[in-house]
């Protein structure tokens, strides 16, 4: 039925562009008084030839519409209509196309209330756009990413999900060669700006805070061993590699680049290769090389576009471009915040040793520090902000709430000002309807790594913090939070028909696992 419908537009496509052709335009012109006897033989030949034209087009239109027809035939025999087996065939390769298209990963909702989180996991599903390796290839090829803050300064170091995000597209770049990747580690990477001034523990490897496995092979890491005594800027210790390249300039990126590709497409032996990046911090060449890539590759049969990596996330014009992994919390993590979901029961029990109600919990975070200037966090207006939100709960609604508060905002005195906030709102009788548990998930969490038995001082830190707290969305009924200009509310009214709604849906006792 498309189809026909498709050769339908092609009649009426002509039929209006005979419409429009120049051979009407001359009847219907008006020649002045004049010249009417002399152009009416030029508008007769001129008429003569466009409907030569025209006959032409009626014909070939014509033999289009018995091709479309004598195709439809073809494949669906005796005029059937196409089976549901033939049309999920027909849109098969859009729906592929669809999922190729990158995620847009949003850091927060603009409504200020979010759903609990899907999961750990932080890429999409397994695709089918990955190149395929030969046995081994991980093993022989590798890449070695020298930008440590030896040689660039604070221009190397970030941010705990700036560095994540980087090592997910590196990595992509690594799937694409059939190669693992080295990296300086956590220490040299992760900024003290972001942890009190201090340096993680020199004992902690990325494999402590994130696993990152290509899609292809759930056991298999992207990220290779640190390699002895340690990965330094003169480049690295192995010397077997088949081929040998280091890049030291930005401009030699895209050639080094096309020199290990085309090895890495002949590597099926013993030698490997190994590629050492020694430029600029990764954020300034990122896009350039991925539109590189892009480029060079346009129409090549044996490099489909959705195969290449994807480097440049943010750069629309790059999209469909292939991720090669996925990035989940690393173990520690997940036992650690299974930790914490413990100690949180404890001490929810304080406060409900009755018999439970159905319990409803929520995470409230409120940046300071750096956003401050953007956001207004003063204890006037989040006493505004709590009295809108959560002052319309009923008090007939029988339910208990637990509140996890957690904040960069190192001020006890500011801290304690909003447990009160939310106590005077939360709690306004003796009739015992609802009870309040109000957790300052900043101090559990730290008291529960200085407890832990698996070297949890090691994960002593505001990164695994953040982790660890990040983990607990998922098992949270709803999420509000003052951060910066785009998550800023003076009010979320529909917070209490969410909190009502959640209650509903959970169960009346109280679980060590939730």
């Amino acid at each position: 039925m498309e189809r026909r419908a498709e050769a339908r537009n092609v009649v009426a496509s002509a039929f209006r562009a005979w419409l429009r052709s120049s051979w009407l335009k001359t009847w219907r012109a008006t020649p002045s008084p004049g010249a009417r006897g002399a152009s009416l033989t030029a508008r007769l030949r001129g008429g003569l030839g466009v409907a030569r034209a025209t006959v032409l087009c009626f014909l070939i239109t014509c033999v289009l519409l018995l091709c479309v027809r004598v195709r439809y035939h073809g494949t669906h025999k005796n005029g059937a209509e196409p089976s549901a087996h033939a049309l999920a065939h027909d849109t098969l390769e859009y729906t592929e196309k669809k999922k190729a298209q990158p995620a847009l990963i949003k850091v927060a909702s603009k409504t200020n209330v979010s759903l609990p989180a899907p999961g750990p996991e932080l890429a999409g599903p397994a695709s089918s756009c990955m190149r395929q390796c030969s046995t081994g290839a991980f093993e022989r090829n590798t890449i070695y990413l020298h930008q440590d803050d030896k040689r660039f300064g604070d221009a190397a170091q970030a941010g705990l999900l700036d560095r994540i995000s980087m090592l997910v597209q590196m990595c992509n770049l690594a799937g694409y060669l059939c190669a693992r990747l080295i990296v300086p580690p956590p220490r040299a990477w992760l900024s003290p700006k972001h942890n009190r001034g201090h340096r993680v523990h020199a004992a902690l490897q990325w494999t402590d805070f994130v696993e990152l496995r290509f899609k292809t092979n759930a056991s298999s890491s992207c990220l290779g061993p640190l390699p002895k005594p340690g990965l330094s800027n003169s480049g690295g210790t192995r010397t077997k590699a088949e081929l040998q390249v280091t890049t030291t300039r930005v401009a030699d990126l895209r050639r080094d680049f096309d020199r290990v590709e085309q090895a890495s497409f002949k590597s099926h032996g013993k030698g490997g290769i190994d590629w050492h990046i020694d430029v600029a911090p990764f954020y300034k060449w990122d896009k350039s090389l991925e539109a590189h890539i892009v480029a060079e590759r346009a129409g090549r049969p044996d490099v489909p576009h959705s195969m290449l990596p994807q480097l440049a996330p943010r750069a629309k014009a790059h999209g469909g471009l292939c991720k090669y992994v996925r990035a989940l919390n690393a173990d520690p993590v997940t036992r650690l915040a299974r930790a914490v979901r413990t100690a949180i029961v404890h001490e929810e029990r304080k406060t409900t040793p009755h018999a439970a109600r159905p319990r409803v919990r929520g995470k409230y975070h409120i940046r300071r520090g750096d956003a401050v200037r953007e956001c207004d966090t003063s204890v006037q207006r989040i006493a505004k902000f709590i009295e809108c939100s959560f002052g319309n709960l009923s008090l007939v609604d029988e339910m208990d709430i637990t509140l996890l508060f957690h904040s960069d905002e190192r001020d006890a005195k500011y801290r304690q000002a909003i447990r009160k906030l939310f106590e005077r709102t939360l709690i306004r009788d003796n009739s015992k309807l609802r009870t309040e548990t109000f957790i300052d998930l900043d101090h559990l969490v730290e008291r529960t790594l200085k407890v832990d038995r698996g070297s949890g001082i090691k994960f002593m830190n505001n990164y695994h913090i953040f982790l660890i707290i990040g983990a607990l969305s998922e098992h949270v009924d709803f999420e509000i939070e003052h951060r910066r200009k785009y998550n800023c509310r003076d009010c979320v009214p529909e917070l209490a028909q969410r909190i009502r709604d959640a209650a509903r849906r959970r169960s009346a006792t109280i679980s060590d696992d939730w």
